[in-house]
């Protein structure tokens, strides 16, 4: 869809050199005689000859016929002399944008009115080559029913249950900033996000969460959550949060009457565990991202796709963001509170709203960023959306930035990186800088990988660039003033790259070991923990064949070693990808995860050490009935480890094991 476009581009550039002499139907007297005529507009066969139409369409009729004499010109030029074109990477980076997003103050201005929003609409329908007609006049003092509200920010919450138990939390990446999950366990109870598929029925699909009573290894259902699913409507539960006496579920689905996909909140009052009470809910547009409790707020991020071409008119109350509180009508984000990055690829919103669980009958805030997000990485301060722009030649990652402040959101600036990122854990910040690493490709399809270091504007500041030809980044950890990177073909080296000064970031030194890491976990300040794969090579290429956990000595950043490394042969973990599912027990110093037999004969949960740089595989708990479910998650409360198991219908169970 693109290449047209970046030859448009080049072509342009090379009229603008030698101007060449014109048709004379395309002189700009006929052009104008041309554009003077009426117009009939047709969309999917459908005449639209309203006066609104043709005012909104000008501009881009105008850019139409200016390139279709420079295609032509550029055409007759190109076969007289037989050159091909070629395309400069800097051309295929830069698309045109709307005028809008052009402006310098585009960065962290909103949009004025709605008119500067259909005008960007319309810019970036033009740069995706369809139609876009807006069959609805619209009123610009109805469409801002939305208004910008903030409320008063109570004190920081407690994540950590009540009592002396020694428990599991949920695996983060930055201290004092919570994840959901879809298991948590507060030290007495156990939380289980449950779908029930039904496969003679599939109307019958319900979601619930359970509530399990735990005690020396056995568990007890005490209640079970089940009246927040829309009704008529497929859900899924992605996360659940714990905050003191209260469970944040997170869902999607839609009622009745919504046209949109939505990212549902709903707040539950669990100081009596065997009769959970509503307090409070919210939703948003727009397909779930990620989420994140900093103090005493949620703050819940979404993607909101606008469809530009699946209908006869599009109409501009689509194009607003919208979201409800309680079981009030839904609102439209304020037009202040909507942004819009810097040459945005694509109609999507990012939708980022903040909830006070303190004060859950108040709604705090909510931000709306033309651009498109997939994956987060948030601390205490600041809030990062990342997202993929695909390329012909090479692919980029799209860094929204926004301050987070006791719950009150600001959008600061947006830019972009060359490559992609593997996860979150790609993405961290400290000292105001960003640092973000990435595996991007050349023109002849070379893979390459990338550190970059942007500053609290998001401008480039330092980087590594070309490391590990062929390889792409499999894992990376950031542990103060390094950064420990994982890349893989068919060894998995890993890298210590010194970002001490950020200027000027160096690779110190690196080590390589068969298989690869997926997940990196510090143990100490000299010491690496890996788990991911084990590969083995095949007349067909490399393969994997099992779990690999590695050891790594990363004491000396310029001689980095191999401690250690034990292989699970012919099983797999949702540790391997998942961060959440490594279960890390420092109270009693051992390490668990859920674990499958390729075979599906076997499956439960190892438990192994690591001491005096060695890993020892210590105990292997085998789940009841093992031919009908596979472990999904595991996780401890005092000396019993519990394992959430799955089958194919999603209905699961529930177990306890005492470790040894």
């Amino acid at each position: 869809m693109f290449k047209n476009k970046k030859n448009l581009r080049f072509i342009k550039e090379q009229m603008e050199k030698e101007t060449p002499n014109m048709p004379d139907s395309l002189n700009e007297e006929n052009l104008k005689k041309l554009l003077d005529e009426p117009k009939i507009y047709v969309s999917k066969g459908e005449p639209l000859i309203e006066k609104r139409h043709i005012k909104i369409r000008t501009k881009a009729i105008i850019s139409f016929a200016s390139c279709i004499a420079i295609i032509i010109s550029a055409l007759a030029i190109n076969f007289s002399m037989g050159n091909k074109i070629n395309v400069a990477e800097k051309d295929i980076i830069s698309t045109k944008s709307s005028e809008y997003a052009d402006k310098e103050e585009s960065d962290n201005h909103p949009f004025k009115n709605y008119d500067e929003l259909v005008e960007c609409f319309n810019k970036m329908q033009d740069n995706l080559e369809e139609s876009l007609d807006y069959a609805a006049d619209y009123n610009t003092a109805k469409l801002s029913d939305g208004t910008a509200i903030s409320a008063d920010i109570g004190t920081g919450g407690n994540y950590n249950g009540k009592g002396g138990s020694s428990y599991e939390t949920t695996y983060k990446q930055v201290e004092n900033v919570d994840e959901g999950d879809i298991i948590k366990n507060d030290g007495k109870y156990i939380y289980i996000a449950n779908s029930k598929y039904d496969i003679k029925d599939s109307d019958n699909n319900k979601i619930y969460v359970d509530i399990y009573e735990a005690d020396n290894g056995t568990t007890k259902l005490v209640s079970q959550i089940k009246d927040f699913q829309p009704k008529k409507s497929y859900s899924s539960i992605y996360d659940l949060y714990l905050y003191d006496d209260k469970l944040v579920i997170i869902f999607d689905g839609t009622k009745e009457n919504d046209s949109f996909s939505k990212t549902n909140a709903i707040i539950y009052d669990i100081s009596d565990r065997t009769s959970p009470k509503k307090i409070k809910s919210f939703s948003q547009d727009g397909d779930y991202i990620s989420s994140r409790i900093v103090g005493n707020n949620l703050y819940l991020i979404s993607n909101k796709y606008i469809d530009l071409f699946d209908k006869y008119y599009l109409v501009l109350e689509d194009c607003i963001p919208k979201y409800r509180d309680g079981e009030e009508n839904e609102k439209k984000i304020c037009i202040n509170d909507v942004y819009c990055v810097k040459d945005p690829k694509e109609p999507n919103y990012v939708v980022a709203s903040s909830i006070d669980l303190d004060n859950s009958d108040k709604f705090t805030d909510t931000k709306a960023v033309l651009g498109a997000g997939e994956d987060i990485y948030c601390n205490e301060e600041n809030l990062y959306v990342l997202c993929t722009n695909y390329g012909e030649y090479s692919d980029y990652t799209e860094i929204m930035k926004f301050s987070i402040n006791n719950g009150i959101i600001k959008f600061k600036t947006s830019n972009k990186v060359k490559g992609t990122i593997d996860n979150q854990y790609s993405v961290d910040e400290k000292d105001g800088n960003l640092r973000i690493a990435t595996t991007y490709y050349d023109e002849k399809g070379n893979y390459y990988n990338a550190l970059f270091i942007l500053d609290e504007n998001l401008k480039e500041i330092g980087k590594v660039k070309g490391f590990a030809k062929g390889e792409t980044i499999q894992a990376v950890r950031y542990i103060g003033d390094m950064a420990y990177v994982i890349t893989y073909e068919q060894t998995d080296p890993l890298f210590i790259i010194d970002l001490s000064n950020p200027k000027k970031p160096e690779i110190k030194g690196s080590v390589k070991i068969s298989g690869f890491s997926s997940i990196l976990h510090p143990i100490d300040e000299n010491t690496l923990l890996g788990v991911g794969y084990s590969t083995e090579s095949t007349d067909w290429g490399e393969s994997e064949n099992g779990i690999k956990i590695a050891l790594f000595d990363i004491s000396d950043s310029t001689n980095p070693k191999v401690l250690d490394s034990k292989v699970i042969k012919n099983y797999s973990s949702e540790a391997q990808e998942n961060p959440k599912a490594l279960v890390v027990n420092n109270d009693k110093g051992y390490f668990a995860m859920p674990i499958s037999e390729d075979s599906s004969i076997g499956s439960g949960a190892q438990i192994f050490t690591v001491e005096n740089g060695k890993i020892n595989l210590t105990q292997y708990i085998k789940i009841n009935d093992p031919d009908l479910f596979t472990a999904e998650r595991c996780t401890y409360i005092d000396d019993y480890l519990y394992i959430i198991r799955t089958n194919d219908s999603l209905n699961y169970g529930i177990e306890g094991h005492k470790v040894n």
